[in-house]
């Protein structure tokens, strides 16, 4: 492609080499702008590797200061409403966050500690396109200069509210963002030209990954495969007579992917957890009968209890997963997991959850939100759990009551609205925005969610297949009824018409 442009990430030295860390065609992309957006320009180095026009200057800024604003600008476009359409967006503006900051660490390592790391962008081919009278490096100049203007409209933007003005820099003035139009995107906004394999995957659609989870399934050491045959089960079970808790949270992972052996696979998450001598009734509530592998002759497994495991048993007793369902069951092991010291989000969303319902015992209000507002926090954007634990949480400062507690209520139910969830739209709708007495009352944001809540059942029924006969019946026969209702009101003002004029000429 014609007029190649290209970022370089290098320590603030002078003969330090450069790492092209990204490049672009035709423009400069909207992530630049904001990464280059400091009011100055640097004269030109002969480090930069790809650097065809020594003569011109480059487009230069700190790269932490970079950072800030990149880190800044996604917090910002995560509101936008674009983000509900596609949830991948604030999931990879944060990756291009993460992505940098991990360069940036690389180089300031290398460096020793000795330089500050530092931004720079190679736009001599922008800068020698035809379009004005312009020198290329007052081209430069201006161009900085025009970055530097709009991160500050931007800014100025975001802290207003106006997060429509965002529209232009993200490409989100677009009719409709969708998966068709997203290499469009990845494009236009500078995502398809970062150099890492993450964004690579990502060209041609959003994948589900978020960095850090692609980043540690690359760097981490092979796992063993999940048992598969009789042996490996076997194995396994003489590891977990031998004192090897892990082994029997291992069978009872490796047994899930079959519904067939839930039971065992219910069993065994009962002995990692610290049920000992389970054997079915007393410990995984329908494995009786189970030998070799499945069963439990021989001396009885490992004391040690796993916190892991307390919560995998908790959800397979609160689900019914391999036996009969058993909520005050699932609460007792959900509390033994935290007990231990389980403090992970999935424990804490499950456990919350649980103190909610009635069949699993008393509920508990206030322990709840405490979970839940933890589990919000802990797990990643994007994430369904997230999405649900940010709109309990703001169901339950809306029964606490009060001002205060009902100005965080519409912040967390905000954020599971933006997320998608129809459940928060609504109580926004009717419980924060519409009454009119509220401290929070607000029509207009009333009836923007109204909106959103029907555009959402729109799409839903869009989704449906196509209405039969009977349930289409307006779009084959209404206009053959209205062609036949004008024909028959032409035929009586004609009759009343013949009548009158015979009356006349009588």
């Amino acid at each position: 492609m014609g007029h190649r442009c290209f970022l370089y990430l290098q320590a603030g030295m002078a003969g330090e080499a450069a790492t092209a860390l990204a490049e672009a065609a035709g423009g400069v992309p909207g992530l630049w702008q904001v990464l280059l957006a400091a009011p100055q320009c640097e004269p030109a180095h002969d480090a930069l590797p790809h650097r065809l026009h020594a003569d011109l200057p480059r487009v230069q800024s700190n790269a932490r200061q970079g950072l800030a604003r990149l880190e800044r600008f996604a917090g910002f476009a995560a509101r936008h409403p674009a983000c509900r359409e596609v949830p991948a967006l604030p999931r990879y503006l944060e990756a291009t966050a993460a992505w940098l900051r991990d360069a940036i660490e690389a180089c300031e390592r290398h460096a020793g500690g000795r330089a500050v790391a530092v931004l720079s962008a190679d736009l001599a081919a922008i800068a020698r396109m035809d379009g004005d009278d312009l020198a290329p490096a007052d081209r430069i100049a201006r161009l900085q200069q025009e970055f530097a203007a709009r991160w500050q409209q931007l800014e100025a933007a975001g802290h207003a509210g106006a997060l429509h003005r965002f529209d232009g820099l993200l490409g989100f003035d677009l009719d409709r963002l969708s998966c068709s139009d997203w290499a469009a995107w990845c494009r236009l906004f500078g995502l398809a030209g970062l150099r890492h394999p993450y964004f690579h995957a990502a060209q041609q659609r959003p994948q589900p990954l978020r960095y850090t989870d692609f980043q540690a399934a690359a760097t981490a050491q092979p796992q063993p495969a999940a048992p598969a045959s009789a042996v490996d089960l076997d194995r396994l079970a003489e590891a977990w007579r031998a004192g090897d808790a892990q082994a029997a949270l291992a069978l009872s992972r490796g047994l899930r992917s079959s519904p067939a052996d839930a039971a065992t696979a219910r069993l065994w998450a009962a002995r990692a957890a610290g049920a000992t001598g389970a054997t079915g009734a007393d410990g995984a509530d329908g494995a009786d009968g189970a030998d070799g592998a499945d069963g439990a002759d021989g001396p009885p497994g490992p004391p040690e209890a796993l916190p892991a495991a307390m919560c995998l048993y908790a959800e397979d007793l609160l689900h019914g997963r391999g036996g009969p369902p058993d909520p005050v069951a699932a609460r007792e092991w959900a509390e033994r997991a935290l007990a231990a010291g389980d403090t992970g989000p999935r424990l804490c969303l499950l456990l919350g959850g649980l103190l909610l319902e009635e069949t699993a015992g008393i509920t508990e209000p206030g322990r709840a939100l405490g979970l839940l507002r933890h589990a919000a926090e802990q797990l990643p954007a994007g994430d369904a759990g997230r999405t649900a634990a940010e709109r309990q949480v703001g169901e339950l400062l809306l029964q606490a009551g009060g001002a205060e507690a009902l100005r965080q209520a519409r912040d967390w139910l905000e954020r599971a609205a933006q997320a998608g969830d129809r459940q928060a739209m609504q109580a926004l709708r009717r419980r924060v925005y519409g009454p009119p007495g509220s401290p929070c009352h607000d029509a207009d944001r009333s009836s923007y969610w109204r909106a959103q809540v029907a555009q959402r059942d729109r799409h839903q029924r869009q989704g449906r297949p196509p209405a039969g006969a009977f349930e289409g019946w307006r779009v084959v026969w209404l206009p053959l009824a209205c062609l036949l209702w004008v024909i028959v009101l032409l035929a009586r003002s004609m009759r009343r018409l013949r009548r009158r004029l015979g009356a006349v000429f009588r």
